[in-house]
């Protein structure tokens, strides 16, 4: 009988992030490195890095609500505006930081 959900591999470290919010003026009070799904118990000094292999970024459809990310904390490498969403695929990133107005959801993979 298989176990689900199913061990993590040996050398392969997957990611399973996902946070949703409401975002503020600056990056710095909704940013996350991003993890080892098998290190979430861990305090965040103790985490190990994980790194994405995919990210969905969306902004509530609210009207004036908007959102810019970044994966630096710093650099603004996106912006969204109410309803809108991106999704990258192969993109290898440790963590992300967003600011704005509105509710937001992000999945990193």
């Amino acid at each position: 009988m298989a176990v689900f959900p199913a061990p993590f591999p040996e050398n392969v470290y997957s990611l399973r992030f996902y946070r949703t919010g409401t975002a503020t003026a600056n990056f710095a009070d909704n940013k996350w490195p991003f993890s080892r799904p098998e290190d979430d118990a861990l305090p965040m000094a103790s985490r190990r890095q994980g790194w994405s292999r995919g990210i969905r970024i969306q902004v509530s459809d609210t009207a004036g609500d908007s959102l810019e990310y970044s994966f630096d904390g710093t650099n603004v490498h996106g912006h969204l505006d109410p309803g809108e969403s991106d999704v990258y695929f192969e993109r290898t990133e440790g963590g992300i930081a967003v600011r704005g107005v509105g509710t937001f959801w992000i999945e990193a993979w």
